[in-house]
């Protein structure tokens, strides 16, 4: 949901300024926008009550103990992620990019593309929750970055044909 947020800040910024004015001091009302929004998620955390079992504070020794017993996990906790965040920069940022520079897209149509993308995860990752839950996180992590691997490549040769048909 945030980066379709973000994404349509930038395509409405992008869409109702004029390029010079978007260089010039437009680029830092997201930055604005999003500070706003901060204030907001800190206040609403600060309202927040915790469980007793997760208001309890841990000492340095407990934490880097437990991060010793479990390095393990938090390795691959470290490539999940990595994986996440070279998807999320693939589609985010090499895309719009991409339509722009090689397939010789306007910035407006490419955040178009992209808000669009965008949409079928807001229904995905609450499905990959579900099936998470029904199948084992592990059977789906493999999955789907089987998948995102797999047909990352046809999609960027159909981008290069410029047509579906």
């Amino acid at each position: 949901m945030g980066v379709l947020v973000s994404t349509t800040v930038v395509y409405l910024l992008n869409h109702f300024m004029a390029a010079k004015q978007l260089v010039q001091w437009g680029w830092r009302l997201p930055f604005l926008f999003s500070g706003l929004f901060l204030v907001f998620l800190m206040l609403a955390r600060v309202l927040l009550q915790d469980d007793f079992q997760f208001s309890r504070q841990f000492t340095l020794t407990e934490m880097l103990k437990s991060m010793q017993e479990s390095y393990v996990s938090l390795s691959m906790l470290f490539f999940i992620i990595m994986g996440a965040a070279v998807a999320y920069y693939l589609y985010n940022i090499f895309d719009m990019s991409y339509f722009h520079h090689a397939l010789t897209l306007s910035y407006s149509t490419s955040l178009l593309v992209s808000m669009a993308g965008t949409i079928p995860l807001m229904v995905f990752i609450p499905l990959g929750g579900w099936l998470s839950d029904c199948m084992g996180r592990k059977v789906v992590l493999q999955l789907a970055t089987g998948a995102l691997f797999l047909l990352s490549l046809p999609l960027y040769g159909l981008f290069a044909l410029g047509t579906l048909t």
